[in-house]
């Protein structure tokens, strides 16, 4: 499995993509902890997005209608 890290091109993407996995999960964590900054005990809110009817608005109105993957209208 090792064998593929000598080709210098495949090298150089693989550790692009690790370094950008460590940095998802870096802006992951600061998120979390300015969420809490903010918001307190609600951080859990802020972070989950707090109302689904907002994500069924907008998914409606970027699909110009309701679609089964959009959550119900009100």
């Amino acid at each position: 499995m090792l064998a593929v890290l000598r080709n210098p091109s495949y090298a150089k993407l693989f550790s692009a993509q690790i370094i950008a996995l460590l940095g998802t999960g870096l802006l992951t964590v600061a998120l979390g902890l300015l969420a809490f900054d903010i918001a307190g005990g609600d951080a859990g809110v802020v972070m989950g997005g707090g109302d689904d009817d907002q994500d069924g608005r907008l998914c409606r109105r970027l699909t110009g209608h309701h679609r089964a993957h959009c959550p119900p209208a009100p």
